[in-house]
């Protein structure tokens, strides 16, 4: 008897032991959440039951971290089956409870209106009045995009008007969409800054003496000082064969500093247009002459081109560019002078060239 008594007290304190280390950790947990929590909270609601709805409130998310630089983006995935049947008052009342809940300054979801629309919805509860947003976009590669954008700035119009917020993320917000609000007046979004490592191959088209072709790669920056125009400069290194034919010359390498501006119409995720560039090319060649002498010249060059820029925005700060373009060398270079009394000269020529440009904009 003492032994079953013994028994079922020793279960009873392990069971009491494992619900009370159980407790323990779930709360820890909870604390361990709850620590990583940092900046203003903006609550997103997950609605939506297809699989479609699921991958496109991800996309969301994940540009609004990218937009929204300092808030935490808290995902509600649960017990919205029916919200989007709701009146917007029902709304309001279901989203209430969750806002007070982790302080929020706002909540936002997206949802469909009709075949290639997509809606966004943002209430700020927090200003001291519920301040309700609807901005449609056409449903696209860059929706996402589009709407986190536009949700950063209603997160700055709904407390434009507030007092100074606590929450230092919130106050950049807000003087970021009074910089843009100036910036619209003057007819543009505001200048942005691009790194860009590129790859380069040219070949000669006319008036090229001896084997042209040579590729190579170089480093550049880009700024956009209006939305449609770009500004460029990059610095090329570039190689060819260093093969010996009977007479001319061939490129061993080259050096071009260059600096370069275009114009970009913008065609859903692809950007496409004319571009105008200025390189100041050193060179560095061989002429072998038909007595199998080497001359070794090296020569400071100018050349202008213009092509077509076709770009694809893989990634918000992420751009891929290809730049097909035709150049033209007009200035006529003397090398030597043979015993004969012939002159061996660079004739004005013209190539081409294709570039493979990625655009980090920072």
């Amino acid at each position: 008897m003492k032994t079953v008594q013994a028994d079922n007290a020793y279960r009873i304190t392990v069971s009491v032991l494992i619900f009370w280390l159980a407790a323990l950790f779930s709360e820890q947990i909870r604390a361990a959440d709850e620590e990583k929590i940092t900046g203003p909270v903006l609550i997103v609601l997950m609605v939506g039951n297809d699989d479609e709805s699921r991958r496109r409130n991800e996309r969301f998310v994940l540009e609004l971290k990218l937009a929204l630089d300092g808030f935490y983006i808290k995902r509600i995935q649960t017990g919205f089956e029916d919200f989007l049947s709701l009146p917007m008052n029902e709304r309001l009342m279901r989203i209430r409870p969750f806002v007070d809940e982790f302080d929020a300054v706002a909540a936002t979801w997206i949802e469909e209106s009709g075949s290639d629309s997509i809606l966004l919805n943002l209430v700020a509860l927090s200003t001291g009045r519920a301040l309700v947003r609807i901005v449609a976009a056409r449903s696209g590669p860059e929706t996402e995009t589009e709407l986190a954008l536009a949700a950063q700035e209603l997160l700055g119009e709904a407390y434009l008007f507030s007092p100074g917020h606590e929450e230092e993320a919130v106050n950049r917000v807000v003087t970021r969409v009074k910089e843009v609000v100036v910036k619209k007046q003057r007819g543009y979004a505001g200048p942005r800054l691009g790194l860009m490592p590129l790859l380069n191959i040219k070949s000669g088209l006319w008036g090229q003496m001896g084997p042209s072709f040579m590729a190579g790669s170089g480093i550049g920056m880009e700024i956009w000082p209006h939305d449609d125009v770009y500004l460029q400069a990059r610095f090329e290194y570039m190689a060819g064969p260093r093969e010996r034919p009977s007479d001319g010359i061939v490129t061993g390498f080259r050096l071009a500093p260059s600096i370069s501006a275009g114009y970009s119409w913008k065609i859903s995720s692809f950007r496409l247009g004319p571009f105008v560039s200025v390189d100041a090319v050193y060179s560095l060649a061989d002429m072998s002459l038909g007595t199998g002498n080497i001359h070794t010249f090296d020569w400071w060059n100018f050349r202008g081109s213009a092509g077509i820029d076709l770009r694809w925005r893989a990634f918000p700060a992420f751009t891929i560019a290809l730049d097909p373009g035709v150049g033209f060398y007009a200035l006529r270079r003397k090398f030597t002078r043979l015993s004969d009394g012939s002159v061996i000269f660079m004739t004005p020529r013209i190539d081409w060239d294709l570039s493979i440009k990625f655009i980090f904009f920072l």
